[in-house]
């Protein structure tokens, strides 16, 4: 039986949050739709596509792997899942934000 769709998550905030930060939860992200302090129930969105930034000198191709670091988004494998890359970048072509499918 579904409980509810999954899509937005209630969950208690770990450290005070505003709208749009990155939310890490269970080796995945969200963003959150609303602020909350540290303790206080947040609304947490788990699919769709969000801007991240990223450093300048990283390479990104439509469908790559996309980390979170806690504070960029990231190629290299070692942080939390974020999700799919949906725009490209070139190194050095001055951009320094990706699209990024979540959820």
């Amino acid at each position: 039986m579904k409980v509810f769709d999954g899509y937005v998550l209630l969950m208690v905030a770990l450290v005070d949050t505003l709208v749009r930060d990155v939310v890490v939860f269970a080796n995945s992200v969200g963003i959150a739709q609303v602020a909350g302090l540290t303790g206080e129930q947040i609304s947490v969105d788990t699919v769709g596509v969000y801007e991240f930034s990223i450093a300048d000198a990283t390479d990104v191709a439509v469908g790559d792997a996309i980390y979170y670091d806690g504070t960029d988004a990231t190629i290299v494998d070692t942080d939390t899942p974020c999700g799919v890359a949906w725009s490209a970048k070139a190194t050095g072509d001055g951009q320094v934000i990706v699209q990024v499918k979540i959820g």
